[in-house]
């Protein structure tokens, strides 16, 4: 009921056009507390190798829900589909990611069920204490500042609250969505039906 009410309240202020500037996220009812980790390397925007602090393994973690700026099969949600655009939101993205959690010891939250990718990499939601000792949500973040989609490609529980996130930085045009064409999908994408998996 209050998560219900939350995503109305959210969608409400959204449609009303106010600039969501404080934190949105908590964890979702599906989502479990996995590990603390010290990140090592970050490899790319949405893919990072960790050091977990409880039995001293190291993994590669794949931001649950997002795709990278470029997506999966390097397009780009503009029409015009510049490689320098999508490479200047790219170098954004990897400065947010480096600048907010480079080794620092974060918290690893996943689904209960499904953890791993096809490439053997934990999906997660990655969480880090900011100096305020603010709790700051990695993934939502990078979907707030519009430097990452959605991605469609693993179902995850957080795709509704990601998919208001992603809305917020289309209309106030952060990111990759500041260009006169971003959002339209190109006639190839609509053609071969990846319009939607971006």
């Amino acid at each position: 009921m209050i998560k219900t009410r939350s995503i109305t309240i959210l969608a409400m202020l959204i449609s009303a056009g106010l600039q969501l500037d404080a934190p949105l996220w908590g964890a979702e009812s599906s989502e479990v507390f996995h590990a603390h980790a010290r990140v090592l390397e970050i490899i790319s925007p949405t893919t990072l190798k960790v050091h977990l602090l409880t039995n001293k393994r190291t993994l590669t973690v794949r931001l649950q829900g997002l795709s990278p700026p470029g997506g999966p099969r390097g397009s780009f949600p503009s029409a015009s589909g510049s490689p320098s655009r999508t490479n200047s939101v790219s170098a954004a993205a990897l400065e947010f990611i480096k600048a907010t959690i480079d080794g620092k010891v974060v918290e690893l939250w996943t689904r209960k069920g499904g953890r791993w990718d096809d490439k053997n990499r934990l999906l997660a939601c990655v969480r880090v204490r900011n100096f305020l000792d603010e709790t700051i949500d990695v993934n939502g973040e990078l979907l707030r500042r519009g430097l990452c989609t959605v991605s469609r490609d693993y179902l995850h529980s957080t795709f509704a609250r990601f998919k208001l996130l992603e809305e917020d930085a289309k209309r106030a045009r952060r990111g990759m969505w500041n260009a006169p064409d971003a959002g339209k999908i190109s006639e190839v994408e609509k053609r071969s039906g990846n319009a939607h998996d971006r």
